[in-house]
């Protein structure tokens, strides 16, 4: 009797799928509960995998995307094991062909597949950027092995888990990228169709993500997007994405050394170029950003945001082209803010105040929450003395974007009378923003931008005159550009550290000669006005 009631409840349990539920709820709980937290890699990276280079080489047609996104992870984060994840997914592979296997058709296996993928794997997309609890959310979402524990992920993540899966299964599927944005397509068997992960298995045509992310057709033709790609192709979108996450916490190092594995794995990944283009912009090294700007421009010559960075290159070293790059980012995003607020910053450097100031409007008309377009406005409104404006233009700057230093930086100028003195208040702010450089600096040693933008700072307030002079010293040891010259000399003399400034600018007028480069007259140029600047000083204290 006892044996024939527990045989009745096992039944019954199985028909009603009890056990499938609570396994959902005990997954759906952990992860909304205590997600497995992420070990963010801290110091320098080491040595590139020799595994992991060998992976990325191998031949096409025997490339496991599942070890290689393993194995990419593996790199900064050892104690993940990519044989777990490989024996992770062929244990889920061998679950799900018994399913597939009772199917007739391809429209009949790919509902199959997708029921599996999203109701037995119950694997979910992860909220939106900026929804995550915490930081490293952004990269567990992306990396494979985080997505199997956590069973979700972003668009990246959740394709590559897919692929890998698919593959192993023999299925026909590709994955397909669009500007900002990644999804998978099945064709073969008679069956062309694009798969949309973020809503659990949506169908799109091509024409809904042309529209959706203004793709344009000279971009289709020539392979750049919409194209179903090679499962090399796959682990290039993961590096790419992964660099800029590395980006935003600072990490130049290993930004670098993804995007350069990048660009060596694919010859027509614009984006790549785009990356390290402005990474070197940031750096200062403005010659090297441009030619990986100008080579993503051979690829995609429609790329608004090559364009764009182009244009803040050659803006920042007065060369010739800044206006035509910046207008051609508008052409092809009429509703980029960065590009008409950086026309606006093109035309108050020219000294065309009025012109510039009606650009940054336009920009914020575009986009109200540009932050960048209201620290110009400020910029522009200090320029001809609105100190109220501006002010008024850094505060809202920063409600948009807290921890924006340029913002900051720019009220503690509006503070400043014509002694160079600061008002209490404003003391602290600007020692907060020192504090916030030297952290920065602690963290990432090697980032030029960082330590030029807090000599810039240094030199606007007048403050802090040894410490300007090391960071000087520093930026030019490291990264002689000229932008870093210019930079650093301005600093220096409006510090009335006049000969160390000309002594910078002479050294790299002796080394533009030599090399005939083309920036002799800039430098030139820049040493007249430090002479006259100093003439003039010396004049009135007379």
């Amino acid at each position: 009797m006892t044996d024939g009631l527990l045989d009745f409840a096992e039944r019954a349990i199985e028909a009603l799928h009890i056990r499938d539920d609570l396994q959902r709820l005990r997954l759906h709980a952990a992860r909304v509960i205590l997600p497995p937290r992420v070990r963010l890699p801290t110091g320098p990276p080491g040595p590139p995998s020799p595994e992991l280079e060998a992976f990325l080489r191998a031949n096409e047609r025997r490339l496991d995307v599942g070890l290689g996104a393993a194995l990419i992870v593996s790199e900064d984060q050892p104690e993940l094991d990519p044989e777990w994840v490989v024996d992770q997914l062929e244990e889920w592979a061998a679950e799900a062909r018994g399913p597939l296997a009772r199917t007739a058709g391809a429209t009949e296996r790919l509902a199959a597949f997708n029921t599996f993928f999203f109701d037995v794997l119950d694997i979910e997309a992860a909220p939106t950027r900026g929804a995550s609890r915490y930081d490293e959310d952004r990269l567990a979402d992306l990396l494979l092995p985080h997505v199997i524990r956590r069973r979700r992920g972003h668009c990246v993540g959740l394709s590559t888990l897919y692929l890998a899966l698919g593959y192993r299964l023999g299925l026909p599927l590709y994955g397909v990228s669009v500007p900002g944005h990644f999804f998978v397509r099945w064709d073969g068997d008679g069956l062309r169709q694009n798969i949309e992960l973020t809503s659990r298995g949506a169908v799109h045509d091509d024409a809904y993500y042309i529209d959706r992310f203004k793709i344009g057709a000279n971009q289709v033709d020539r392979g750049i997007y919409l194209q179903s790609l090679r499962r090399r192709e796959v682990l290039v979108e993961v590096l790419n994405n992964r660099a800029n996450f590395y980006w935003d916490r600072g990490d130049e190092a290993r930004v670098l050394r993804d995007l350069d594995r990048v660009v060596k794995l694919s010859h027509n990944f614009a984006q790549a170029y785009v990356g390290r283009g402005f990474v070197n912009l940031q750096r200062g090294d403005l010659h090297a950003a441009e030619e990986d700007l100008q080579e993503a421009l051979l690829i995609d010559d429609e790329n608004s945001r090559a364009w764009l960075l182009l244009g803040q290159s050659l803006l920042r070293r007065g060369a010739p082209g800044a206006e035509n790059a910046l207008t051609r980012a508008t052409e092809f995003d009429g509703k980029s803010a960065l590009a008409a607020t950086y026309l606006g910053l093109l035309y108050q450097q020219r000294g065309e105040l009025e012109r510039a100031q009606e650009w940054q409007k336009n920009a914020l008309q575009l986009d109200p929450r540009c932050h960048t377009a209201w620290v110009h406005l400020g910029q522009g409104a200090l320029a001809v003395h609105s100190v109220d404006e501006a002010r008024s233009a850094f505060q809202q700057a920063l409600s948009l974007q807290p921890e924006s230093l340029r913002a900051q930086e720019g009220l503690v100028v509006c503070e400043l009378d014509p002694h160079n003195e600061l008002p209490w208040s404003a003391l602290r702010r600007f020692r907060a923003v020192c504090k916030e450089y030297e952290g920065r600096l602690r963290m990432s040693p090697k980032a030029h931008s960082v330590r030029a933008s807090y000599l810039r700072f240094l030199g606007e307030t007048a403050r802090e005159v040894d410490r300007a002079v090391d960071l000087a010293n520093e930026l030019i040891l490291r990264s002689a550009t000229v932008a870093n010259v210019e930079l650093a000399a301005t600093a220096l003399a409006r510090l009335d550290r006049v000969d160390s400034a000309l002594g910078y600018v002479q050294r790299a007028i002796q080394d533009a000669r030599q090399a005939e480069g083309p920036d002799l007259a800039r430098l030139e140029a820049l040493d007249r006005r430090i002479r006259s600047a100093t003439l003039g000083a010396r004049r009135d204290a007379v």
